[in-house]
């Protein structure tokens, strides 16, 4: 490479290698690598912390993809996306087989508190429907609202 610290070219070779593992999930170790080093070169970039969340959570490591997302919370505090994702993924974990009653409960409760944090504190449900479907969906209760 010509210019291998360049990070806008590990952004665009992230984006390349992903789509490709969309297709071939063989590529998906190759984007993680590619966005490690866009990491690497921007580490105060929340996105790119939040992208390696959602890869590792697609390779099925919950613990790296929480950490991950917590990570990119700490670098963007009013980051609705990592709080989002958090609540989904907390979700996700509350419902998989094997898990306990107490930490069905325990990822449940967190998943609220990320979503209902987001809608009170970054934007309210009508600004953002998606949160506010996804803490009904935790809730059963299609009334939750949490408005600013």
């Amino acid at each position: 490479l010509k210019y291998p610290n360049n990070v806008v070219f590990h952004k665009s070779r992230t984006r390349v290698l992903y789509s490709i593992s969309e297709i071939d999930h063989a590529y998906l170790d190759a984007a993680i690598s590619s966005l490690q080093k866009g990491i690497e070169l921007a580490p105060t970039d929340a996105k790119n912390v939040l992208n390696m969340g959602l890869f590792l959570a697609q390779k099925g490591d919950m613990p790296g993809a929480i950490a991950s997302l917590n990570k990119a919370r700490e670098l963007r505090p009013n980051y609705r996306d990592a709080y989002y994702y958090l609540g989904s993924f907390y979700k996700f974990l509350s419902e998989q087989e094997g898990t306990t009653d107490v930490q069905k409960k325990e990822y449940k409760d967190k998943a609220i508190k990320e979503l209902e944090f987001t809608l009170k504190n970054i934007a309210g449900g009508k600004e953002d429907p998606q949160s506010q479907e996804l803490l009904n969906s935790l809730t059963g209760n299609k009334n939750v609202t949490t408005e600013k």
